[in-house]
């Protein structure tokens, strides 16, 4: 598009290595994608695969990045049903670049529900390059809330804030609830 808005807005965006999309999450209908969105994922316009996206996370991040995936549509239906106003959701990812290297990708969703022109929630996504900032917190972040905040050009604060443990320690923790022994863990992990 020629609108001065949107050639300012894909200027600015590829000033700082950021990808945008807009989706409606209730009708999965995709309503804007930045030219950086286009070429980071090798993507037309208008005729966007949605696996593009899953299909380039790295294997190590899959099984996380299908959780994440999973609380985005349950966020969106949550906020669709009960008229929730806005919600954040953000993490990051090792995700394929067309080159077919890896970086680390920071995804923050801005979900809102409005009823104008009809009742639906719609997500802003900004995708950022994160690799240049050292993540300290088991190599990920996450956050899912309401606090706005969360929502902005990463620094290292906001990368390092998240959960306590990462995805092995976690899974150990959970064979340690289903009553299993040292043995038992080794032998499963």
């Amino acid at each position: 598009t020629k609108d001065p808005l949107f050639v300012a807005l894909n200027t600015k965006l590829k000033s700082t290595g950021q990808l945008l999309h807009i989706a409606d999450l209730i009708q999965f209908k995709q309503l804007y994608g930045s030219k950086a969105y286009y070429d980071f994922f090798g993507l037309v316009p208008g005729k966007e695969d949605p696996s593009v996206f899953v299909d380039s996370i790295h294997p190590d991040d899959a099984m996380r990045f299908g959780k994440f995936r999973a609380k985005a549509f349950k966020i969106s239906a949550e906020m669709f049903d009960d008229k929730i106003e806005c919600m954040i959701l953000s993490s990051n990812f090792k995700t394929k670049t067309p080159k077919g290297n890896y970086v680390d990708l920071l995804s923050q969703f801005y979900f809102f529900y409005t009823d104008l022109p009809y009742k639906t929630v719609i997500s802003i996504v900004v995708n950022t390059d994160i690799s240049h900032l050292l993540v300290d917190n088991k190599g990920y972040h996450y956050y899912s809330g309401f606090d706005e905040t969360y929502f902005r050009y990463p620094n290292k604060k906001l990368v390092n804030s998240g959960p306590l443990f990462s995805e092995r320690e976690f899974e150990i923790l959970k064979c340690i609830s289903q009553g299993m022994k040292s043995q038992e863990i080794a032998e499963k992990l």
